[in-house]
């Protein structure tokens, strides 16, 4: 039973580690190494959700065998299939410590010969499976002067908002699957984010 309620207890923290990950990257504390933890997409999604399934399942073997009678485990199990379902999810850190979390790998994007070279501009330019993580349905639009949006959230028929990597000049006015961009925010010398919101907290 004690190994039963420890591997619970890992189980739990595992589900929550976005929700952690998330607390700690919105004040700039979560190191640059763990933060894939905090990604809308990509393997923190999946351990989340297998950590969430084993919690709730040591959670209702754990309920069955000590609840006297059996009917006081009905609550107990359905608070658990309910934090099992909302634990896995991570609270938007803010446009500034997303972008933080993820920048080794959207720069790894911008310096894509896909990317980089001069060209025509594109707005499916696919990413290499080990990158599609770092954008909504794994491409991007690319503007054929070395110009990249990474989209990170993108709407059902169009629009989107996202990173941008502009080298020498600003994105604003420039399209993002329908809507342009306006009022973009500097995160770091070429980078911007557009379309995004810049404070923590809800999703993205």
């Amino acid at each position: 039973m004690t190994i039963a309620v420890l591997a619970g207890v890992v189980a739990w923290l595992t589900a929550l580690s976005g929700r952690i990950a998330s607390s700690l990257a919105s004040h700039d504390l979560l190191p640059q190494s763990a933060g894939w933890m905090v990604w809308p997409r990509g393997p923190g999604v999946y351990v989340r959700w297998v950590g969430a399934a084993v919690a709730l399942g040591l959670l209702v073997w754990i309920a069955l065998r000590l609840a006297r009678p059996r009917w006081i485990a009905a609550p107990v199990i359905a608070v658990g299939l309910v934090a099992a379902l909302a634990s896995p999810s991570v609270p938007y850190p803010g446009a500034y410590a997303l972008f933080t979390a993820m920048r080794p790998q959207l720069e790894q994007i911008a310096a894509l010969p896909t990317v980089s070279a001069a060209g025509a501009a594109r707005h499916d330019t696919d990413l290499p499976r080990s990158l599609q993580a770092m954008a909504v349905y794994g491409y991007v639009s690319t503007d054929g002067s070395g110009g990249v949006f990474i989209p990170q959230w993108a709407g059902w028929v169009d629009d989107a908002g996202g990173f941008w990597f502009t080298p020498g000049t600003s994105p604003e006015g420039r399209d993002m699957w329908g809507m342009a961009c306006e009022e973009p925010m500097r995160l770091d010398g070429d980078w911007w984010m557009c379309g995004m919101r810049v404070e923590a907290g809800g999703s993205l």
